[in-house]
C-alpha cells in the first residue's frame, strides 16, 4: 500500500483506488459515502435544531425566574414573605402570571394585599384559586 504524508496525494491515491474499483464496487463505494454525507447532514440538522430549542426553553426559563425574582423583592419590602407565598410564586411559570404578580407587587402596600390579589384571579381552567 502506498503511504505518504502529503494529504493532496493521498487524496489522488484515494480516487485511482476508486476508479479501479469494477463498476459494481465503485457504485456501492459511492452510495455508502452519500450515505455517510446525508447521515452527517442531518446529524447536524438535528444538532443546530435541539440548540434552538435549547436556547429558546433558556430564555424562557431565565425570564421565568427574573420575574419570580423581583416579585420576591417587591414583597420582601412589604415584610417577611409566608413559605406558601413564596412557594406559590417559585413554582408559577406561566409568564403572563407573573408579569401581573409583578404588576400587583408593585401596587400593593401589604403582603395581604397581594395574597389577596392573587387569590382573586381565576386560574387556567376560569376557577378561583
Amino acid at each position: 500500500m502506498l503511504k505518504n504524508k502529503n494529504p493532496g496525494m493521498n487524496e489522488a491515491i484515494g480516487a485511482v483506488k476508486t476508479m479501479s474499483l469494477s463498476r459494481t464496487l465503485r457504485y456501492l463505494y459511492e452510495q455508502k459515502l452519500k450515505e455517510r454525507r446525508d447521515r452527517r447532514a442531518e446529524d447536524e440538522y438535528v444538532w443546530d435544531e435541539g440548540k434552538k430549542v435549547g436556547l429558546t426553553e433558556g430564555i424562557e426559563k431565565g425570564e421565568v425566574k427574573g420575574k419570580t425574582d423581583d416579585i420576591l423583592q417587591l414583597l420582601e419590602d412589604l415584610g417577611s414573605i409566608p413559605e406558601g407565598l413564596s412557594k406559590k410564586i417559585r413554582v408559577q411559570e406561566d409568564i403572563t402570571r407573573l408579569n401581573q404578580w409583578l404588576k400587583a407587587a408593585a401596587r400593593s402596600k401589604t403582603i395581604d394585599e397581594f395574597q389577596a390579589i392573587i387569590t382573586q384571579e381565576p386560574n387556567e381552567s376560569g376557577e378561583n384559586q
